[in-house]
């Protein structure tokens, strides 16, 4: 359906049971079954799969793609050529890597590129979340491996990780994970986890046993 107050460009598709209005629709985009567009911006060529929200004020810009059941809150912006994928609900905007994705963690972490899906503020605010999983007064070891620009990760996790409450041992530079072992003899009793900044596999946060030989199943 096609409401009031919608401006719609040319060579665009809209499915059966989509809703788009007080909206502004660019060139060439596509907005499939059931998707609805409720004073958005859609860019050129981008698109929208089935079932996805995108609310007032909120702008996908061109050649972003918005995945199925996926909903943009209002006044949040994706910049052109991002995707998001299915099931996500978009709270803030999407302008450094390529993608929101649904799991942060992998079988071995979380990946991504520096200064795009592994921003300061990610590293932080996973280390803020591991911080409070643990409770306050435990104590954590922190490492980072790599190039010189995951040091700056592991400064961001530990930051996150002092905030609630831990207790955190610097490690410094070190190949990831052999150099947790000696600390389960001569460091600090008690359960000694690592969370390393980086590494050349662009890994941002990794969780790794008190023996420091394989991270943690996510």
């Amino acid at each position: 359906m096609v409401g009031d107050y919608a401006v719609i460009g040319a060579h665009n598709h809209i499915g059966p049971g989509a809703v788009v209005k007080r909206d502004i629709v660019w060139d060439g985009a596509n907005i499939a079954a059931g998707a609805a567009l409720k004073g958005g911006i859609l860019g050129q060529k981008a698109q929208l799969e089935e079932r996805a929200v995108v609310y007032e004020g909120a702008v996908m810009a061109d050649k972003s793609i918005l995945g199925t059941g996926s909903v943009v809150r209002p006044g949040v912006k994706v910049w052109p050529y991002k995707h998001v994928e299915s099931g996500i609900k978009l709270h803030s905007n999407l302008v450094w890597g390529s993608r929101a994705c649904r799991f942060l963690f992998g079988f071995d972490g979380v990946k991504g590129r520096l200064n795009g899906e592994c921003s300061v503020e990610a590293a932080a605010s996973l280390g803020a979340a591991f911080g409070s999983m643990l409770g306050r007064g435990k104590r954590v070891v922190v490492g980072h491996a790599g190039a010189a620009a995951a040091s700056f990760l592991k400064d961001a996790v530990r930051l996150g990780l002092i905030s609630t409450g831990l207790e955190v041992y610097e490690l410094g530079e070190i190949p990831v994970p052999s150099p947790v072992l000696p600390w389960t003899y001569t460091g600090p009793r008690g359960d000694l986890p690592l969370c390393a900044g980086g590494s050349k596999r662009q890994r941002l946060l990794a969780v790794f046993r008190r023996g420091g030989n394989e991270p943690l199943p996510q």
